[in-house]
């Protein structure tokens, strides 16, 4: 559980690197996640050997972008991402 509690903490400085305007650390976190998706991924695969180590990193990866799409959007105002429910398409969300 811990680990899976890891990448909140990434968020959470990523958001706060948004609203100070720092890029630095927005980068950072932002790397951060990145190489979570292969630790969580390596992690799942270890317990697992039959998942593909590089889809269960994709999904991660695209976990990781939309929550970050979502705070960005947050960020600029568009509360649209975050209303959508869940299961529809993201073609349809704009």
């Amino acid at each position: 559980m811990p680990l899976s509690r890891k990448h909140i903490g990434f968020f959470i400085d990523y958001t706060l690197a948004l609203i100070a305007a720092d890029n630095v650390a927005r980068d950072k976190a932002t790397g951060e996640l990145t190489a979570y998706a292969g630790e969580l991924a390596a992690f799942l695969v270890s317990a697992n050997p039959n998942l593909p180590a590089a889809a269960v990193t994709d999904l991660v990866t695209i976990h990781a972008a939309t929550t970050l799409a979502v705070i960005d959007a947050a960020d600029s105002g568009d509360r649209r991402p975050s209303i959508m429910p869940c299961g529809q398409p993201m073609a349809t969300w704009r």
